[in-house]
């Protein structure tokens, strides 16, 4: 079994495939694929992601704004929070801190990480997390915020893999 746990299916380019999502999710099962992440990146597109996914039970989503986002875009942990209890949501994030492109703005990515974290911690889901050039800060975070949730994140998906067993 095949599972990409790390994919962008609304950012496709549909006309391989064409211009149909069903062909593209029939092809990727035809490859052997049986489960995919599909990982967000910004709010703003988030609900169109989920409602082009919600119908296949082998794609689950993650919530979250990825540290390059458009810092002008809407976040509240009230909505983060709100998105990320749909059952389809197993993660939150892609989130974390890029300083390779984005130096001039530490600060706004270290306080999206830390309310992506709280919100992770709070429904007791993993972070997925995007980290370049920020060695320091980044270890800081996952040292002082993330360890609860990594461990209990394993626990609980190897608790759900031998349910299905």
């Amino acid at each position: 079994m095949l599972v990409d746990s790390h994919c962008h299916l609304d950012c496709i380019d549909l006309s391989e495939f064409e211009n149909n999502f069903d062909t593209l999710i029939q092809q990727t099962h035809n490859c052997g694929v049986e489960h995919m992440l599909c990982v967000s990146i910004n709010l703003k597109k988030y609900p169109e992601m989920l409602e082009k996914v919600r119908a296949y039970p082998g794609i689950s989503v993650s919530v979250g704004m990825h540290p390059m986002a458009d810092e002008s875009e809407t976040f509240s942990i009230d909505y983060l929070t709100e998105l990320a209890s749909d059952d389809k949501v197993v993660a939150i994030g892609e989130t974390g801190l890029d300083y390779y492109y984005h130096k001039d703005n530490p600060e706004w990515q270290q306080k999206r990480f830390r309310e992506h974290i709280q919100v992770a911690n709070q429904l007791n889901k993993p972070v997925i997390i995007h980290t370049r050039d920020a060695g320091e800060p980044w270890l800081y975070y996952v040292k002082k915020k993330l360890i609860y949730v990594v461990v209990l994140s394993i626990v609980l998906l190897k608790h759900r893999h031998l349910q299905t067993r």
